[in-house]
């Protein structure tokens, strides 16, 4: 019984096939289909795709020859680091007083001695009794 293989491998193989085709086979010395695979597999296919096309093009490697299956990774993950959702770093700073620092330090001491018991904590409760908060300044 033939091998079945899922929709986007099977698309990957053909990415990878086409790149394979798209230089000579002087230019493909060494180059290892299955290492393509194994790198590019975890990475979506559409961004290898758009990773092989650079490299038909000659916009990487050297243009003459395949390039190698790290740099071919490289630049289908850094392709789809792109596109992710940027996260940004909140710029609200909190300055505490030496008495409210005093306390959230009291507070973490206080969970690490129950963390280290194996105390089930709650994670609601654990950070109002870490900064000491009431139930009506919790969603501050």
């Amino acid at each position: 019984m033939p091998e079945v293989i899922q929709l986007n491998e099977r698309e990957l193989y053909i990415a990878i096939g086409k790149l394979f085709a798209s230089f000579p086979s002087t230019a493909r010395r060494g180059a290892n289909l299955e290492a393509y695979v194994e790198a590019l597999s975890r990475i979506p296919t559409s961004f290898v795709q758009d990773a092989c096309d650079y490299a038909v093009s000659g916009r990487i490697g050297d243009g003459k020859s395949i390039p190698p299956a790290a740099e071919l990774a490289h630049l289908a993950r850094t392709l789809h680091v792109r596109t992710l959702p940027r996260t940004r770093i909140s710029e609200n700073y909190v300055i505490n007083d030496p008495n409210q620092r005093k306390s959230i330090i009291q507070g973490f001491k206080g969970l690490l001695v129950d963390l280290r018991r194996g105390k089930m904590i709650d994670p609601d409760l654990a950070t109002t009794r870490v900064f000491g908060l009431k139930r009506d300044q919790e969603d501050l």
